[in-house]
């Protein structure tokens, strides 16, 4: 490469291309020594493996591989069904395969490596996670065996108190059972003391008059005078004493069973507060009126202020009411406020008064919410009502409040517990009756809608109101005025727009002389519904 000379790289590289190279000068050369170096080594292979034929065959699968070796396998091993050519070629495709194989096997041998070691690594944490698994499975189960241990003391513990509790309530209501039979043994020798006494008098007056009789025959006869006045005089001494007695008793005794108190009441009725929606907007329950007509076309027949009670209140979607009030669950039906799943108890409770309404659908909607109205009455009730002929079956449930509500009038007079008298309508909750108890609500009822307003007349005393009213007169007796005849008043030229009635804890009070039935027997006495009610109050 010396005798080129180039005056720059370019010319340089151009004369390197343009002048002859060493294989193209010698290229033959080189193939032709190739060759006999290839047929040389051959030889020498040829004759090396045949002086060593027999070790190599004793020893074939060490050397069948032997590149020295491998073109003359068909002439060391010479199977009989196959000729040395074919022996020799498949000799060396096995040999080309195993050698691909361990070059291969090199090869890929780090990534085996590797790939060992990423699994050792992912089963040392499996290991780890097995042991920490096996660990808390040991913790859970020693804090298991120490919360059963503790639940268990604790048991052992309160199963005692648990007796004590069940034998004090159990005595508690054998007590209960005593009283009661006491209360009606009183009760059982107060009747038969009434009643004898009742008898007594009546034979008292039959010889009373048996003596009044024979005074006068003995004033007939002149001769028979002293005799009469003596027996005047006696007649005197029995009678006035005995009239004061009997009248003292009559007055003292003039009892029933019914008049014994019952058990106090528990009112289902809304906080005073709860706004309702009404055709003017909304208004407080506390200021509704009868008459009033709701957003929904609902029309407000009668509002019930009442006494709390002792009642629990309880709040549903803002939405304050007692625990008694029926409440529509879509899954469970009509239930107690108390036992509607989203109920929460108002928890000290102060305010005196909650108040309800009767509607002529006889529900109440709030904040999305169904309520029954006072009368709870559920579609079974009114399915009864309708077989017990009250109701047509294709009739309106505003026929309830206009055929078989009640009501008094607004002037009719009620005795307090102290003598002096006022009108209905000036009767206040918690006010004390005479012979009616304590009131536990004023009910406040829209006279427009009633189908007639009548005037009841008993003897010489009054009763002006709506047609089914219940009377409990140990005089009249127990009846329903839905069954008797009486005047009717037109109701477009009734002079009072309310019609009022009273609950009371006893079930009855006294108007205008006339004892009668409270509220709530309007409707329960023709469902048959009583003993419900008496829960309710």
């Amino acid at each position: 490469m010396d005798n080129i000379k180039a005056s720059n790289f370019t010319e340089y590289f151009k004369k390197i291309y343009e002048e002859r190279g060493y294989l193209d000068k010698y290229g033959i050369d080189v193939f032709i020594t190739s060759i006999a170096f290839f047929i040389f080594f051959i030889a020498i292979s040829y004759f090396y493996v045949m002086s060593k034929v027999e070790p190599i065959r004793n020893n074939w699968d060490a050397n069948k591989c032997h590149p020295g070796i491998i073109p003359f396998a068909g002439h060391i091993i010479n199977p009989p069904d196959q000729t040395p050519l074919e022996f020799t070629t498949q000799n060396f495709g096995r040999c080309v395969n195993q050698i691909l194989a361990t070059i291969v096997g090199q090869f890929v041998k780090p990534i085996y490596y590797l790939g060992d070691k990423v699994i050792g690594f992912f089963n040392k944490l499996v290991g780890v996670l097995q042991v920490f698994r096996k660990l808390m499975a040991y913790i859970r189960n020693k804090f298991k065996k120490i919360i059963t241990h503790l639940m268990n003391k604790i048991v052992n513990v309160f199963i005692p108190v648990q007796k004590i509790i069940i034998k004090f309530k159990d005595a508690l209501a054998k007590t209960v059972g005593v009283m009661t039979a006491g209360l009606y043994t009183v009760m059982s020798g107060y009747l038969a003391l009434k009643s004898f006494i009742g008898s007594f008098l009546s034979i008292l007056i039959a010889v009373l008059i048996l003596a009044v009789v024979a005074i006068i025959a003995l004033w007939i006869l002149p001769f028979t005078w002293p005799l009469a006045a003596s027996g005047t005089v006696f007649f005197l001494l029995i009678s006035i004493p005995t009239s004061i007695i009997a009248g003292w008793m009559i007055h003292i005794l003039n009892l029933t069973s019914r008049s014994v108190p019952g058990k106090p009441g528990k009112p289902a009725c809304f906080d005073k507060n709860t706004l309702v929606k009404t055709i003017s907007g909304e208004i407080m329950i506390k200021n509704l009126k009868p008459g009033m007509t709701l957003n929904n076309g609902i029309k407000v027949n009668a509002t019930f202020k009442c006494a709390l009670n002792g009642q629990k209140m309880y709040k549903i979607n803002n939405v304050i009411v007692s625990e008694t009030h029926k409440v529509f669950h879509d899954k469970l039906g009509w239930i107690y406020t108390s036992e509607h799943p989203e109920a929460i108890q108002v928890k000290d409770y102060t305010e005196p008064y909650i108040y309800c309404l009767n509607t002529d659908t006889k529900r109440i909607e709030i904040n999305g919410i169904k309520f029954l109205d006072w009368d709870d009455l559920e579609p079974i009730d009114i399915i009864k009502l309708k077989n017990l002929n009250y109701l047509t079956h294709n009739c309106s449930l505003r026929n309830i409040h206009k055929n078989l509500d009640s009501g008094l009038d607004a002037d009719t007079k009620i005795e307090l517990i102290d003598g002096h008298s006022i009108s209905l309508k000036k009767i206040k909750v918690n006010d004390h009756l005479k012979f009616g108890g304590k009131v536990l609500a004023v009910v406040k009822i829209n006279a427009d809608d009633i189908s007639f307003i009548k005037k009841y007349k008993f003897n010489d005393k009054i009763l002006i109101g709506a047609p089914n009213i219940l009377l409990d007169d140990i005089d009249l007796g127990k009846l329903k005025t839905l069954n008797i005849p009486a005047s009717v008043i037109d109701t477009k030229k009734y002079k009072n727009k309310y019609l009022y009635h009273l609950i009371t804890d006893k079930g009855t009070f006294v108007a205008n002389g006339i004892k009668i039935q409270d509220y709530n027997s309007a409707i329960e006495n023709i469902i048959d519904k009583r003993d419900e009610f008496l829960n309710k109050f």
